[in-house]
Parts: structure tokens; sequence; C-alpha cells
């Protein structure tokens, strides 16, 4: 059993980390084992704070979509790459993601890249071939590029 005072240091400094932001379960171990702090230490921390309400993937992932998606207009591939690198199990992931519209995604993708084009008269091959690279790094899917891309053209 890890030392109750050990555990209580371990949940301050996890707290301190979340007064932040939200964190994952996985990013607060992650975080206390740089610091120094045992696994079984770490595991209890975060256990009492998730047991607490305080720590919660589910609300974690859906509440980092919201704002990748308002904020940074990113794809559904960027996000479960995101939540995947902060630790958050697939199948939290899986249920997060399967909220979204494909049609919200599109006009997503959409209102992205008519933004990036801004108010050049015309793209070309060149201006197209650039977007659909900056689609990509925003986590967006071939599908859903290759609509964008196709819909840009046609109104050119």
């Amino acid at each position: 059993m890890a030392d109750d005072q050990e555990v209580e240091r371990a949940k301050a400094a996890c707290l301190r980390l979340l007064a932040h932001r939200a964190r994952s379960e996985a990013e607060l171990r992650e975080r206390l084992r740089r610091r120094g702090v045992e696994e079984q230490v770490a595991a209890q921390a975060v256990a009492d704070l998730s047991a607490a309400g305080l720590v919660n993937d589910r609300e974690f992932a859906e509440s980092w979509i919201r704002e990748r998606r308002e904020l940074h207009a990113t794809g559904r591939v960027g996000l479960r790459w995101e939540l995947r690198r902060k630790g958050v199990p697939e199948e939290i992931i899986q249920t997060a993601l399967g909220g979204l519209d494909d049609e919200e995604e599109l006009e997503l993708a959409l209102g992205y890249a008519r933004k990036k084009l801004g108010d050049q008269p015309a793209a070309g091959p060149k201006e197209l071939a650039r977007l659909r690279r900056a689609l990509i790094s925003r986590g967006f899917g071939g599908d859903i590029i290759q609509i964008v891309i196709e819909r840009l053209s046609a109104e050119l």
C-alpha cells in the first residue's frame, strides 16, 4: 500500500495541473512519473481523484473534441490521434467521436478551406495541393478532403 502522505502530495500535484486545464488519467500519471513519484503512488492518487469525480477520461475526451473543433477546425483523424497521445482509452475515443456528424465535419472542413483560400480569385492546382496538405494537417480524412476539393473546384 502506498504511503498516505505520498499519495496526498501526488494528489496535490495533480490538482495544480488540473487547475490549468483538464487532463486525462494517463497524462496525470505520466506527469507524476516525470516528477519521480512511484507508479503505485501515482496510480492511487489518480484513482482517488477519479473516484471523487475530478478526473474523467470520457468528459475530458468530449471537452477536448468540442474545443478543438470550435477553435482549431480539427477533423476526426486528428482528434483521434490527439486523444491517443493524451492516453485516452480507445473505447472512450470511439464513443466520443461517434457523436460527430459527417455533414458537420464536411462543413467544418469547407469553412476552414474557404478561410484558408481567402480572397484568391481562382485556385489553381498549386493552391489546391497546398489546401489538401493543410486539411490533412488539420486531421481531416481523405473522403472529406476529396469532397472539399471537388466543391471548391466547382465553385471556381
